[in-house]
C-alpha cells in the first residue's frame, strides 16, 4: 500500500470534494489514513466550517461486525437524519477521514460540541462495544496525533459522547469506567513519552 503525506498535498483537504476520486491513502504524522469523504450533503456533510477545536469525542458504531466502509456508506447516504463523523476506525485498524478535520460533523448530538470536537467513531465486534486490540490501538495512535495537531489536554478534551448527551456511547467504554480510564492513561502516556523522546 502506498500512502501520499498529508502535509505535501497542494490545498487543503477542506477544498476536495469525494466524487473526484475514489479513496487516496494518505501519512500524517506517521499515521497512516484513508481520505474517503462523504459526498457534501446537508445530514452527513454540510461544509460549515469548525469554530474551533478544542476536543475529541469518542464514539462506537453500535453496528457489531460492520466495517468502517459500511459506517462510512452509511453516513454518506443519509436523507432523513442527521449523523456523520469525522473519522472512521476499522475492525483492522485501518483509519477513514470521512469529514475534513476543518468541517462539522454531526456526531455528538450538539452543536457547540459539534463546531468544537473532532468525532471518531470505532468499530468493534460484538453487542458489548469492546474494540478490539487493532482498532483500539489505532484509535490510542490517532487520539494522541489529534492531541498534539491541536494541543489539546487527553484529561480534559478527550470526552465520550456520554458526557455531552448521557447516551451510553461508546456503550463498552461507559459501562467499564476503568477501561475509559485505561484509554486516557494510554494516549496520556503515549503523548508524554512522545513529547520526551
Amino acid at each position: 500500500m502506498e500512502f501520499i503525506n498529508y502535509e505535501h498535498l497542494s490545498t487543503p483537504n477542506i477544498y476536495m470534494q469525494s466524487k473526484s476520486f475514489k479513496k487516496l491513502e494518505i501519512i500524517e504524522d506517521g499515521i497512516n489514513k484513508i481520505l474517503y469523504l462523504l459526498d457534501p450533503n446537508p445530514m452527513s456533510r454540510p461544509g460549515f466550517f469548525m469554530e474551533t477545536i478544542k476536543g475529541i469525542v469518542i464514539h462506537y458504531v453500535n453496528n457489531p461486525g460492520s466495517t468502517a466502509e459500511d459506517n462510512r456508506e452509511y453516513f454518506n447516504k443519509l436523507t432523513s437524519r442527521y449523523a456523520s463523523s469525522h473519522y472512521i476506525i476499522g475492525l483492522d485498524g485501518e483509519i477513514i477521514l470521512c469529514v475534513p478535520e476543518e468541517e462539522v460533523a454531526y456526531h455528538a448530538g450538539n452543536r457547540d460540541v459539534n463546531y468544537s470536537h473532532i468525532g471518531i467513531e470505532v468499530c468493534h465486534t460484538d453487542v458489548l462495544g469492546k474494540f478490539n486490540d487493532l482498532s483500539y490501538d489505532a484509535l490510542v495512535r490517532l487520539t494522541m496525533q489529534l492531541c498534539r495537531k491541536y494541543g489539546l489536554n487527553p484529561e480534559q478534551d478527550v470526552i465520550r459522547h456520554f458526557d455531552v448527551t448521557g447516551k451510553i456511547c461508546p456503550a463498552y467504554y461507559v459501562n467499564n469506567p476503568s477501561a475509559w480510564n485505561k484509554f486516557i492513561d494510554d494516549i496520556t502516556l503515549i503523548k508524554i513519552e512522545d513529547f520526551n523522546s
